[in-house]
């Protein structure tokens, strides 16, 4: 799949994930981004799955 391939893709997934690790850590007081980076992550997924780059 070309989706789990892009590398911009893989980095906001990573960044969510390292966001809400460190939020139920206890490390943040709320999960920092994480409207604004599921917003991207859709946005980039709708952008690979309609062909374009």
């Amino acid at each position: 799949m070309r989706i789990f391939r892009d590398p911009l893709l893989l980095l906001l997934l990573t960044i969510l994930a390292i966001s809400l690790l460190a939020f139920m850590a206890g490390l943040l007081p709320y999960p920092f981004g994480l409207l604004v980076l599921s917003a991207f992550i859709v946005a980039r997924i709708l952008r690979i799955s309609s062909g374009l780059r």
